[in-house]
């Protein structure tokens, strides 16, 4: 997406932002909250437009407290690979997936 800096994970600061015009990108790591509670916290609804993908890992450590995603994607393994299996569930999803399938 054009970001040029050092990507981190957000496995200790729980979110990395991520500056890439003419969006913004969210990660989010929720894995070490215990209660779904405190992703109000990590100001979630301040990143909720029209102009921020975000990212999280491990939503089910808040998925009460999160809105309907557009794409969920898993992670397996296969022997020494890993695929990637995305699932659109909104329109604007599918629109993205087609989108991605051109580039």
């Amino acid at each position: 997406m054009g970001y040029a800096g050092k990507v981190k994970s957000p496995t200790y600061t729980l979110v990395e932002t991520y500056d890439c015009p003419p969006m913004t990108v969210v990660h989010m790591d929720l894995y070490r909250l215990k209660d779904p509670h405190e992703i109000e916290h990590l100001n979630l609804r301040d990143y909720l437009d029209q102009k921020t993908i975000i990212v999280i890992e491990w939503p089910e450590k808040a998925l009460a407290k999160l809105p309907s995603p557009d794409i969920t994607c898993a992670l397996s393994f296969h022997g020494e690979n890993r695929q990637i299996k995305f699932t659109s569930h909104t329109t604007t999803g599918q629109n993205i997936l087609e989108a991605l399938k051109k580039i």
